[in-house]
């Protein structure tokens, strides 16, 4: 069963970091396990442009079957394709993750299109 936790309303802006001279850009994703129970959170940091934002309705989580839960970094577009791509290999082999995910790691080495996300 999954719960999302809410989290406060907040709408914040600050400057990009900055590591010798070049923008740096962090989000996060934690995974905890214990036993047979896993938490996972990510941040709400969106980048718009020279600024990062903590917008409230932004989640880099996605529930993609019972058993599989993924979080994303980077471009959005870049991560809605390769989830797509990966619940297609879960519905090619059921409830076998490893495999599908070797299976989307075979085919993002090979597709032209792919290597370039």
């Amino acid at each position: 069963m999954l719960r999302r936790v809410g989290l406060p309303r907040v709408l914040a802006f600050a400057p990009a970091s900055t590591i010798a001279g070049t923008q740096a850009r962090h989000t996060t994703i934690l995974s905890v396990r214990k036993g047979d129970k896993v938490v996972l959170l990510g941040d709400r940091q969106v980048t718009l442009g020279e600024r990062i934002v903590a917008k409230s309705s932004a989640c880099k989580l996605r529930k993609i079957n019972d058993n599989t839960i993924v979080g994303f970094a980077g471009s959005t577009a870049d991560a809605f394709a390769l989830m797509e791509k990966l619940e297609n290999k879960l519905n090619d082999f059921p409830d076998q993750l490893t495999r599908a995910a070797v299976e989307l790691a075979k085919d993002w080495r090979t597709d032209r299109a792919l290597r370039r996300l």
